[in-house]
Protein backbone atom coordinates (compact mmCIF):
# COMPACT_ATOMS: atom_id res chain seq x y z
CA UNK A 1 0.00 0.00 0.00
CA UNK A 2 1.62 3.35 -0.97
CA UNK A 3 2.01 6.17 1.34
CA UNK A 4 0.90 9.27 0.95
CA UNK A 5 3.40 12.05 2.14
CA UNK A 6 4.00 15.70 2.41
CA UNK A 7 5.72 17.27 -0.92
CA UNK A 8 8.66 19.36 -0.83
CA UNK A 9 7.24 22.59 -0.99
CA UNK A 10 4.37 21.33 2.16
CA UNK A 11 7.57 20.39 4.06
CA UNK A 12 9.13 23.83 3.53
CA UNK A 13 5.58 25.37 3.94
CA UNK A 14 5.14 23.51 7.25
CA UNK A 15 8.41 24.81 8.54
CA UNK A 16 7.03 28.56 8.31
CA UNK A 17 3.98 27.58 9.34
CA UNK A 18 5.40 26.12 12.45
CA UNK A 19 7.79 29.24 12.99
CA UNK A 20 10.66 26.63 13.50
CA UNK A 21 13.33 27.77 14.75
CA UNK A 22 16.43 28.13 13.26
CA UNK A 23 18.70 25.37 15.08
CA UNK A 24 16.10 22.92 14.83
CA UNK A 25 15.47 23.54 11.20
CA UNK A 26 19.37 23.30 10.67
CA UNK A 27 19.51 20.30 12.37
CA UNK A 28 16.76 18.62 10.29
CA UNK A 29 18.34 19.36 7.30
CA UNK A 30 21.57 17.42 8.10
CA UNK A 31 19.92 14.62 9.13
CA UNK A 32 17.74 14.49 6.17
CA UNK A 33 21.13 14.80 4.37
CA UNK A 34 22.81 11.64 6.21
CA UNK A 35 19.66 9.71 5.97
CA UNK A 36 19.09 10.71 2.48
CA UNK A 37 22.97 9.39 2.02
CA UNK A 38 22.79 6.55 3.91
CA UNK A 39 19.21 5.00 2.22
CA UNK A 40 20.77 5.49 -1.47
CA UNK A 41 24.04 3.54 -0.24
CA UNK A 42 21.92 0.69 1.13
CA UNK A 43 19.79 0.56 -1.81
CA UNK A 44 22.61 0.64 -4.13
CA UNK A 45 24.24 -1.98 -2.34
CA UNK A 46 21.10 -3.89 -1.94
CA UNK A 47 19.52 -4.62 -5.84
CA UNK A 48 18.55 -7.68 -6.07
CA UNK A 49 16.86 -7.25 -2.54
CA UNK A 50 13.64 -5.34 -0.74
CA UNK A 51 13.97 -1.58 -2.17
CA UNK A 52 13.75 1.29 -0.18
CA UNK A 53 11.10 4.20 0.22
CA UNK A 54 13.84 6.61 -0.53
CA UNK A 55 11.34 9.79 -0.78
CA UNK A 56 9.70 8.42 2.62
CA UNK A 57 13.61 8.73 4.11
CA UNK A 58 13.72 11.88 2.93
CA UNK A 59 10.45 13.31 4.32
CA UNK A 60 10.89 11.43 7.42
CA UNK A 61 14.30 12.45 8.37
CA UNK A 62 13.07 15.93 7.10
CA UNK A 63 10.27 16.05 8.95
CA UNK A 64 11.07 14.42 12.53
CA UNK A 65 12.00 17.62 14.31
CA UNK A 66 9.21 19.42 13.12
CA UNK A 67 7.29 19.96 16.37
CA UNK A 68 10.51 20.03 18.40
CA UNK A 69 10.02 23.69 20.01
CA UNK A 70 6.33 22.49 21.29
CA UNK A 71 8.19 20.02 23.73
CA UNK A 72 10.42 22.17 24.94
CA UNK A 73 9.49 23.19 28.91
CA UNK A 74 10.58 26.51 28.19
CA UNK A 75 11.40 29.32 25.82
CA UNK A 76 14.25 31.15 27.61
CA UNK A 77 17.59 30.97 26.12
CA UNK A 78 19.81 28.34 27.25
CA UNK A 79 23.23 27.03 26.77
CA UNK A 80 21.95 24.86 24.47
CA UNK A 81 20.31 28.06 22.32
CA UNK A 82 21.13 31.39 22.93
CA UNK A 83 18.61 33.24 20.74
CA UNK A 84 15.70 34.39 21.86
CA UNK A 85 12.54 33.43 20.80
CA UNK A 86 10.32 36.13 18.52
CA UNK A 87 6.89 36.68 20.05
CA UNK A 88 5.51 35.10 17.21
CA UNK A 89 6.57 31.36 18.44
CA UNK A 90 7.02 31.97 22.01
CA UNK A 91 2.70 32.12 21.52
CA UNK A 92 2.36 29.73 18.94
CA UNK A 93 4.61 27.30 21.37
CA UNK A 94 1.87 28.34 24.61
CA UNK A 95 -1.21 27.78 21.99
CA UNK A 96 0.57 24.21 21.12
CA UNK A 97 1.24 23.87 25.22
CA UNK A 98 -2.16 23.92 26.17
CA UNK A 99 -3.49 21.61 23.86
CA UNK A 100 -1.24 18.86 24.01
CA UNK A 101 0.64 19.51 27.11
CA UNK A 102 3.88 17.95 27.51
CA UNK A 103 3.77 15.79 24.49
CA UNK A 104 6.76 14.76 22.90
CA UNK A 105 7.21 16.03 19.50
CA UNK A 106 6.46 12.94 17.77
CA UNK A 107 3.37 12.36 19.21
CA UNK A 108 3.05 15.92 18.39
CA UNK A 109 3.34 15.28 14.80
CA UNK A 110 1.19 12.28 14.63
CA UNK A 111 -1.68 13.95 15.92
CA UNK A 112 -1.15 16.83 13.76
CA UNK A 113 -0.94 14.68 10.39
CA UNK A 114 -3.00 12.40 11.42
CA UNK A 115 -5.93 13.47 9.21
CA UNK A 116 -3.84 13.85 5.73
CA UNK A 117 -0.94 11.83 6.07
CA UNK A 118 -2.39 8.77 8.28
CA UNK A 119 0.57 6.15 7.46
CA UNK A 120 3.18 8.69 7.42
CA UNK A 121 1.92 10.37 10.56
CA UNK A 122 1.87 6.76 12.11
CA UNK A 123 5.78 6.07 10.87
CA UNK A 124 7.08 9.50 12.16
CA UNK A 125 5.86 8.97 15.36
CA UNK A 126 7.20 5.73 16.53
CA UNK A 127 10.41 6.18 14.04
CA UNK A 128 12.55 6.16 17.26
CA UNK A 129 10.74 4.05 19.27
CA UNK A 130 12.96 0.97 20.61
CA UNK A 131 9.79 -0.92 21.60
CA UNK A 132 8.60 -0.92 17.99
CA UNK A 133 9.15 -3.02 15.04
CA UNK A 134 10.99 -0.28 12.49
CA UNK A 135 10.58 -0.08 9.35
CA UNK A 136 14.04 -0.05 7.63
CA UNK A 137 12.90 3.59 6.47
CA UNK A 138 12.44 4.43 10.45
CA UNK A 139 15.29 2.61 11.46
CA UNK A 140 18.01 4.53 8.71
CA UNK A 141 16.52 8.35 10.09
CA UNK A 142 16.69 7.18 13.86
CA UNK A 143 20.53 6.22 13.25
CA UNK A 144 20.86 9.33 11.30
CA UNK A 145 19.21 11.36 14.38
CA UNK A 146 21.88 9.71 16.24
CA UNK A 147 25.02 10.67 14.16
CA UNK A 148 23.80 14.57 14.33
CA UNK A 149 24.60 16.93 16.70
CA UNK A 150 23.29 20.24 16.00
CA UNK A 151 24.23 20.32 12.41
CA UNK A 152 27.64 18.00 12.65
CA UNK A 153 27.92 14.77 11.63
CA UNK A 154 29.72 12.57 15.24
CA UNK A 155 30.02 9.32 16.29
CA UNK A 156 27.11 8.44 18.58
CA UNK A 157 28.94 8.37 21.82
CA UNK A 158 29.27 12.13 21.05
CA UNK A 159 25.64 12.39 20.46
CA UNK A 160 25.07 10.86 23.64
CA UNK A 161 27.45 13.30 25.41
CA UNK A 162 25.22 16.07 24.03
CA UNK A 163 22.05 14.23 25.11
CA UNK A 164 22.76 13.25 28.27
CA UNK A 165 23.26 17.00 29.30
CA UNK A 166 20.61 18.56 27.16
CA UNK A 167 17.96 15.95 28.57
CA UNK A 168 18.63 15.70 32.25
CA UNK A 169 15.37 14.82 33.44
CA UNK A 170 15.95 11.00 31.37
CA UNK A 171 16.65 8.43 34.24
CA UNK A 172 20.34 7.86 34.45
CA UNK A 173 19.82 3.73 34.08
CA UNK A 174 17.75 4.33 30.68
CA UNK A 175 21.09 5.63 29.06
CA UNK A 176 23.65 2.47 28.64
CA UNK A 177 19.81 0.99 27.58
CA UNK A 178 19.09 3.73 24.81
CA UNK A 179 22.95 3.51 24.08
CA UNK A 180 22.65 -0.68 23.68
CA UNK A 181 20.52 0.21 21.06
CA UNK A 182 21.49 2.65 19.11
CA UNK A 183 24.46 0.61 18.53
CA UNK A 184 22.46 -2.27 17.49
CA UNK A 185 20.45 0.13 15.12
CA UNK A 186 24.57 0.99 13.87
CA UNK A 187 25.43 -2.71 12.93
CA UNK A 188 22.24 -3.45 11.57
CA UNK A 189 22.64 -0.58 8.75
CA UNK A 190 26.05 -1.19 8.15
CA UNK A 191 26.50 -4.84 7.75
CA UNK A 192 26.85 -5.03 4.12
CA UNK A 193 27.96 -1.47 3.81
CA UNK A 194 32.04 -1.33 2.30
CA UNK A 195 32.55 1.38 4.82
CA UNK A 196 32.55 1.94 8.77
CA UNK A 197 30.37 3.76 10.60
CA UNK A 198 33.57 6.03 11.63
CA UNK A 199 33.91 6.90 8.21
CA UNK A 200 30.47 8.59 7.46
CA UNK A 201 31.30 11.98 7.82
CA UNK A 202 34.27 11.45 5.22
CA UNK A 203 32.34 9.56 2.63
CA UNK A 204 29.66 11.98 2.71
CA UNK A 205 32.27 15.23 1.90
CA UNK A 206 33.60 12.37 -1.12
CA UNK A 207 30.01 12.21 -2.52
CA UNK A 208 29.69 16.23 -2.28
CA UNK A 209 32.60 16.24 -4.04
CA UNK A 210 31.99 14.10 -6.48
Amino acid sequence: MEIKIPTIQECEELFSKYLVPANIHDHCKKVRQVANFIAIKISNQNKNKSTINLELVDRLSYLHDLFKMFSLKSLEPNEFYSQPYSKEQIELWKKFKEKYLNSHESQIAYEEFKEQFTRFAEQLRDYSDPKTNQTTEQMIVCYADLRVKNNEVVSINKRFEYLKKRYKHVQEEKWPIYLEHSFEVENKIFNNMDFKPSQLKEKMLEGEQK
